[in-house]
């Protein structure tokens, strides 16, 4: 379940939207907030850009404020991502041609955005816009009631802030009998998930058809993340293809151990990653893990296996390549980003997951039916026994 004070945003937040489709509303009566990521700014990958969603709901409850999100690099989110009945995060074409033209100014020779960025058009729509480096002055903004749209990203993923807000508001009678797990996204994010965001049909179709596929049932496989391309990893280094097996084969055990006799699902940043990770159902590990689960089915399995068996289908195949980095990769296409989001939903589906380095897999924890039902298999190119964080 989500949080009671965020269900009761969501319930001011439809009502403020009705009032705007009044074609005489006083706009500047109103007070905005902007999750964004424009063509300009340092946004960071897919989970940069999402984990810290509770902080933004947060900040819009709190100062009354109307939350919005706004993709412009690579694309729009609604190309993977749609708003549902209960939060309609997407910008009004109303307010959006109030918002063209009067982008903040882009600061230095490097094209990097001003920490905090001020502009006015008209002067009583004061704009401000901080990235995701100094959280402190996206939190002193949205509290200034003179700015009449704050728009910020916070790529830390915002959870220490987000604690921080919620023990001062809580301290203050603001927010009333908080359970204590309210204040740890580990405690809703999976249902908060579900409630802001619906797959867009492209998604939807392939989650659906990929996991039929690969005979996974939600909330009963783990998942296994690997991102062998890290700054630091020793694969990235070396590109040692034994280094890269046994990175992988360790990170499949760790879920194995999470979740004993349920199939794992191996995500990675390459398909080599995950050829690897299918070699283990030849392995002896597998034979041992399989006596040690009471003989249950020890299975391994990736996006490899189910495009083998999708392609005369109507569904949209994930090629045999390696996947797209949000932040850094300029497909023509939107297309080329779907595996990213296929990855989100079968983590969100799961029920456990291990991970290394990246965010990727730390976030797709979070989406899971159960975020605490994790381990690290790696650290800084580290193998490790399957630490709990």
């Amino acid at each position: 379940t989500i949080p009671t004070w965020m269900s009761d945003y969501f319930q001011w937040h439809a009502q403020q939207l009705n009032e705007l489709n009044d074609p005489h509303v006083d706009w500047d009566a109103h007070r905005f907030l902007i999750m964004r990521c424009a063509t300009q700014d340092r946004c960071g990958g897919t989970s940069d850009r999402l984990k810290s969603l509770p902080l933004f709901l947060l900040m819009g409850a709190i100062s009354n404020r109307i939350l919005f999100i706004r993709w412009q690099r690579p694309f729009p989110l609604e190309n993977f991502l749609l708003p549902t009945a209960t939060f309609n995060w997407t910008v009004p074409n109303n307010l959006q041609v109030l918002l063209d033209g009067s982008e903040p100014q882009v600061d230095g020779a490097q094209g990097d955005v001003a920490t905090s960025t001020h502009s006015s058009t008209p002067p009583q729509r004061s704009r401000s816009y901080d990235n995701g480096i100094k959280v402190k002055n996206l939190l002193k903004d949205n509290r200034d009631g003179s700015i009449w749209l704050v728009e910020g990203n916070v790529q830390s993923g915002g959870a220490a802030e987000f604690r921080q807000q919620i023990d001062l508001q809580t301290k203050h009678g603001i927010l009333k009998d908080q359970p204590k797990a309210d204040d740890n996204y580990l405690g809703f994010y999976h249902d908060m998930f579900h409630t802001v965001f619906h797959p867009s049909s492209h998604i939807e179709q392939m989650v659906v058809a990929y996991m039929t596929q690969l005979k996974l049932t939600p909330n009963e496989y783990t998942v296994a993340h690997y991102r062998s391309t890290y700054p630091g990893e020793p694969y990235r280094e070396t590109k040692n293809v034994t280094i890269l097996r046994d990175t992988m084969w360790n990170a499949i055990n760790c879920g194995l151990q999470l979740n004993p006799g349920y199939p794992v699902y191996a995500a990675a940043d390459t398909v080599l990653a995950l050829q690897m990770a299918e070699t283990y159902n030849y392995t002896e590990q597998r034979h041992a893990q399989r006596q040690s689960s009471n003989n249950a089915e020890v299975r391994v399995v990736s996006h490899l296996h189910a495009t083998q068996y999708l392609d005369s289908s109507k569904v949209t195949v994930l090629p045999r390549e390696d996947p797209l980095h949000l932040n850094f990769a300029k497909p023509n296409d939107a297309s080329g980003f779907y595996s990213i989001f296929l990855d989100i939903y079968v983590m969100a589906n799961s029920r456990c997951v291990t991970f290394g380095a990246g965010g990727f897999g730390r976030f797709g924890s979070l989406l899971s039916f159960n975020a605490s039902c994790r381990s690290v298999h790696s650290r800084q190119g580290v193998v490790q026994h399957c630490d709990t964080p």
